[in-house]
């Protein structure tokens, strides 16, 4: 393993904010159960069940993270459910660039590119390919990991040439 970084997706103003889209919504849903019954309405399984599966839902998002690694033969980025393994031999180029994305964070559209981005940088690696479109990884240490993809990119061209 030549590189590995694990970021978190979400700042704690975020987290505050779920929190205090769950309180709305668990406080809203209970004011509406309790007029039903004043109502003499049966309450539904899915306005109980649902504050507990959105609780739920919520501590898996604070959870998220950015992981990214680079080895001898890849470079490997997951995000949330989405995983994007690029081969070394399939890098044309990287360099390391500032973005004006620090209020963002996931797997978004920038400069017609798709990008995995957390809160804990404003610098990122553009990995250009050869065969595809280009994306970048925002990272803490943009330096070393674009660092980690040149030697194996070098090494990785040593070995060809050999062969």
């Amino acid at each position: 393993m030549l590189y590995q970084e694990s970021q978190k997706l979400y700042t704690k103003e975020t987290l505050l904010l779920l929190g205090a889209i769950y309180a709305i919504i668990f406080i809203l849903n209970l004011a509406a159960r309790i007029w039903m019954q004043n109502e003499g309405y049966s309450t539904p399984a899915s306005m109980v069940v649902f504050p507990v599966v959105l609780f739920v839902f919520l501590l898996i998002i604070a959870r998220y993270r950015l992981y990214t690694s680079v080895t001898y033969d890849s470079v490997t980025v997951k995000m949330i459910w989405r995983r994007r393994v690029v081969t070394i031999s399939n890098i044309e180029s990287v360099a390391v660039e500032r973005f004006e994305m620090r209020k963002w964070q996931g797997y978004i559209r920038y400069r017609g590119s798709w990008c995995y981005i957390s809160n804990a940088a404003d610098k990122g690696l553009w990995i250009t390919l050869k065969k595809g479109k280009p994306f970048m990884v925002s990272s803490a240490t943009p330096e070393e990991f674009e660092r980690a993809v040149n030697s194996a990119r070098k090494l990785h061209r040593s070995q060809t040439s050999m062969d």
